[in-house]
């Protein structure tokens, strides 16, 4: 449900309790807040952050260790 609406799919913390998604945009979060909420689930709490400079770096050198032809070089 959250996937399909704003392309990323959420991941629970190991105990269940928590939910957490990437999205783009704070419309995005919102989006996915509204569907949380229109299917019963209660929000407790709720943070939005920007990614850490860690984070960017390796999304950034993941994707460009994927080779084009998708065979190891």
């Amino acid at each position: 449900m959250i996937e399909q609406s704003v392309g990323s799919a959420p991941s629970r913390q190991s105990d269940g309790a928590a939910l957490s998604v990437q999205v783009k945009t704070p419309g995005a979060a919102n989006k996915a807040l509204a569907l949380l909420s229109d299917s019963g689930i209660d929000i407790t709490d709720f943070s939005m952050g920007a990614p850490s400079l860690e984070e960017v770096f390796f999304a950034l050198t993941k994707a460009a260790e994927q080779p084009a032809t998708g065979e190891p070089t």
